[in-house]
């Protein structure tokens, strides 16, 4: 990072003081483990870094960081295609929930159940809170393609949640 000027430096800091939080978890999501995230986090902003002299603004500062995390993570999956693992919604969970945070891991364990367009456009737009727009975006889709899969997605999620609480997860 020395060969960058300080100005640079600087607004990359600025960056990963109010973004690291959002592509770790976006990657924490996204791929399902901790050392994963903090991969992705790291290879975002080391590519932000580098790029920072293209970034145009024609987005937001989150959302440029998103998409470079999405690029991150694809990269990832291309590299694991060979080595892919299914994770068992049992393997993930081996304890018996007893508090409100062990239901946010039900919802986090469902969340990785939905397809990758699914869970890439619910953590978005409901975790991370973008707008359609910011959605569209950082997964270079049409606003419309955003809502729809919006719509599919949290019906899928719905129903992986419904089977979840008739199965009796909920009252572990």
């Amino acid at each position: 990072m020395e060969r960058y000027p300080s100005s640079v430096r600087e607004e990359i800091s600025r960056l990963y003081e109010r973004y690291a939080d959002d592509v770790y978890r976006y990657g924490r999501l996204t791929l399902g483990t901790e050392d994963d995230a903090y991969d992705v986090v790291q290879e975002t902003f080391l590519r932000a870094i580098r790029g920072w002299p293209r970034f145009r603004r024609e987005a937001s500062e989150q959302t440029w960081l998103l998409q470079i995390a999405r690029n991150v993570m694809y990269d990832k999956f291309r590299r694991r295609r060979s080595e892919q693992r299914v994770m068992q919604f049992a393997q993930i969970h081996q304890t018996k929930w007893q508090d409100a945070i062990d239901h946010s891991l039900v919802i986090e364990s469902a969340i990785r159940k939905l397809r990758e367009s699914y869970r890439q456009v619910v953590i978005l737009r409901h975790v991370e809170g973008l707008n359609v727009e910011e959605t569209a975006q950082v997964l270079g889709w049409s606003e419309n393609k955003v809502r729809s899969t919006t719509h599919r997605a949290l019906a899928k999620l719905r129903d992986l949640l419904t089977d979840d609480e008739e199965t009796g997860v909920w009252d572990r």
